[in-house]
């Protein structure tokens, strides 16, 4: 029967703790765009669907003017609920709650260990406390990213350049390339019409994330290859796309610079658009995300 007991305080004590990142957003005022719980996926629009994200859970916000404060609170939020949640069964002598109640401390606790590859809570309530101002500005550009293509969009280019600037290994991988995709995004849709500082602080900032940030992963190095490219291209006309150099890319980078080397080719947007489909959850999905709106796809 105790396994049972596990099983059942697993899904509750999960629930929970999404329901207190939830509960955070609401009392600040952010809107909730998706909570998913054991692979079942409820968006804003009320639809659900089924994700392979399958063993936990998580809440995505749209928190277009976030704050110290208010990201604090809603990511110690799902650790609060669970830590009142095994102070309020503390006495209890039922088997069934007691399970439920170290079930609720595991989480709690699990969630606060500062795991920045897991992304986990205590990762980002750490780099609040040790870089406020680079997180504040990662999740505007990625609000940015997912929601603005619009004259707001280039608004946030000279914090990104300065958030760069004061240096690469303070921030981590994934939200170095946000940065770099939201500056090529910048670059296109001004249609290649940038300030002349402006460019060349861009300019800068792509030869220094190109030459002295060793990313963590393959999967960060290849992307951070496909982002100089991209750049190469937007701001050198005469740049040359080599097909051979992408064989180690991810597909969708693949697609974007072939994309960009024939933009009317039909056939290469569509297949483009097809591989951005298929992407899941991942440090990069509001770039992903953003890749739709940006190609008017």
């Amino acid at each position: 029967m105790w396994f049972l007991y596990l099983i059942i305080s697993w899904f509750g004590a999960v629930f929970l703790h999404e329901c207190g990142h939830c509960l955070a957003a609401v009392l600040m005022r952010v809107e909730i765009s998706q909570v998913g719980v054991f692979g079942i996926v409820l968006e804003r629009n009320k639809k659900i669907r089924f994700s392979k994200f399958a063993l936990g859970g998580y809440v995505q916000f749209i928190n277009d003017k976030p704050t110290t404060l208010n990201l604090a609170l809603i990511y110690a939020g799902g650790a609060f609920v669970n830590i009142v949640t095994v102070l309020l069964l503390w006495n209890n002598t039922n088997e069934f709650w007691d399970i439920f109640s170290l079930m609720s401390g595991g989480i709690a606790a699990g969630t606060l260990i500062p795991l920045s590859s897991l992304r986990t809570d205590g990762s980002m309530l750490l780099s609040l406390l040790v870089n406020s101002k680079e997180t504040i500005v990662y999740y505007r550009v990625s609000h940015l990213l997912i929601n603005k293509y619009t004259e707001e969009f280039g608004a946030l280019v000279n914090q990104v350049i300065s958030v760069l600037d004061d240096g690469l290994r303070k921030i981590p991988d994934g939200h170095i390339i946000i940065y770099v995709s939201y500056l090529n995004y910048f670059s296109s849709l001004q249609n290649n019409q940038i300030d002349p500082v402006q460019r060349v602080h861009i300019n800068k900032v792509f030869d220094r994330v190109a030459n002295d940030r060793n990313m963590s992963s393959r999967y960060y190095k290849d992307y951070l290859a496909g982002e100089v490219m991209t750049h190469n291209f937007l701001h050198n006309s005469a740049a040359i796309f080599h097909k051979h150099s992408t064989k180690k890319m991810p597909e969708l980078l693949k697609k974007r610079l072939t994309y960009f080397s024939d933009s009317s080719n039909e056939v290469e947007k569509r297949a483009y658009l097809s591989e951005i489909l298929k992407m899941d959850q991942g440090d990069c999905v509001s770039m992903i995300k953003g890749e739709l709106s940006y190609l008017d796809l």
